[in-house]
């Protein structure tokens, strides 16, 4: 079974447990000065910087990156109490200490029958270390990544949602510096700021142990609480749907950002709908599919207060602009509408390549295939939907233009190049 997260026994992971190689100790001698994360609040999670067209970023998260020894981190990491500073570490072996991936031997032996074979744009597998303090806790999130994790000192609780969880999770949007992220607090969900998690089904939990092994599929959300303080080893290894998925994303776009705005609406809002009545996508009406990304994704961020030194609202950001040619004027409009329906043809048939993949891991249950299907379906469509309108509007309308593709694809009529 590899589209639904499961234990691994496995004689690998407890080697590196019962090693000794891997505790805090043991660390803190072998390791020199750490980039560490410190934080008064428990939640950790990764953002992107410096990436053009972002979405303003106005959450506070009292996170300070430092610069410590490790002997000096994994002492103040191991307090036994969960209270305040907590202390977050994660870094791949091979820049943090490739001397010590020894003492991790046949790691790679953990993505057997998971990763693609070598190829173009095919990322090999990597070794990472994480530690963290009583309490920490890594936000709900998924990854691109087929993840195996191994839990070498201390104990750490994984709760774990499917793919289709991503709506009532209210997932960041894909242009925001922390997408892939949740925006609710799982453990303390507000409902009135995030009304859709009323939906959120429990989550699978469990509790890793030393010489306990956890595989993640991509695409599977997962929060995880430190229990006590840990040290985990996990392998990050290429997903086969991420590698099919790439495809569309990477298909150039029959429409530029330098045409008449009328014309991009028409011609986003015919892609839009084409690309929904492709069959295989098993999508609902492309208009309550698009509210439903609003509402999840976007409402939260203008609702949410705002904090005294914020950046400017979602609405009035300031646009980056990014340095395009002066684009040939669009063709005629039929040729354009030839052009759009064989691009929503070929996502489509992209997508029908994943229904296919999905029910190869998944032979003995239609139902998990299905499932899983949907769910990374979904949030692909709504990445290619947000890809598409930021690179036609850019990150100040993108909400707007939002809005209006959905009121266009409930009502043809208004579609008028």
């Amino acid at each position: 079974v590899m589209v639904i997260p499961r234990i691994i026994r496995s004689d690998v992971a407890a080697q590196w447990a019962r090693s000794g190689r891997w505790t805090p100790e043991a660390l803190a001698n072998a390791l020199g000065r750490l980039t560490v994360k410190r934080s008064e609040q428990p939640y950790f999670m990764y953002f992107a910087v410096g990436r053009q067209e972002l979405l303003p970023d106005h959450t506070t998260d009292d996170m300070e990156v430092v610069s410590m020894s490790a002997s000096d981190f994994f002492e103040q990491m191991c307090k036994p109490d969960e209270s305040p500073p907590y202390m977050y570490f994660t870094s791949p072996m091979t820049s943090l200490a490739p001397q010590l991936v020894q003492h991790a031997p046949e790691w790679e032996s953990l993505t057997a029958g998971t990763s693609p074979s070598a190829g173009p744009g095919i990322c090999r597998p990597w070794l990472q270390l994480w530690a963290g303090s009583t309490g920490a806790r890594t936000q709900a999130h998924y990854d691109v990544a087929d993840n195996t994790f191994v839990q070498c000192f201390g104990e750490k609780e994984f709760l774990l949602w499917p793919p289709e969880a991503a709506a009532a999770l209210h997932v960041f949007p894909d242009s925001h510096p922390r997408s892939r992220k949740a925006q609710l607090r799982v453990e303390s969900p507000d409902l009135r700021l995030h009304p859709l998690a009323a939906a959120l089904a429990q989550p699978l939990r469990i509790l890793l142990a030393p010489g306990d092994s956890l595989f993640i599929p991509a695409f599977w959300f997962h929060h995880v609480r430190t229990i006590t303080p840990s040290v985990s080893l996990n392998v990050f290894a290429e997903s086969p749907l991420k590698v099919l998925l790439a495809h569309p994303l990477r298909l150039p776009l029959p429409l530029h950002a330098g045409w008449p705005t009328r014309v991009k609406r028409w011609g986003l809002a015919l892609l839009i709908l084409a690309l929904f009545d492709q069959p295989q996508l098993r999508l609902p009406a492309a208009d309550s599919f698009i509210r439903e990304m609003i509402a999840s994704r976007f409402s939260p961020l203008v609702a949410a207060p705002a904090q005294p030194d914020a950046t400017p609202s979602l609405q009035s950001a300031p646009r980056v602009r990014s340095r395009r040619s002066v684009p040939a004027p669009p063709p005629p409009l039929a040729e354009l509408r030839t052009e759009l329906m064989a691009h929503a043809q070929e996502c489509g048939a992209r997508f029908g390549s994943l229904a296919c993949a999905i029910e190869a891991l998944e032979p003995g249950s239609q139902e998990n295939a299905d499932q899983h299907f949907r769910g990374v379906g979904t949030i692909t469509i709504a990445h290619l939907v947000e890809l598409w309108t930021l690179h036609l509007f850019g990150a100040e309308q993108l909400q707007l233009e939002l809005s209006m593709l959905a009121s266009m694809c409930e009502d043809p009529s208004l579609i008028d190049p």
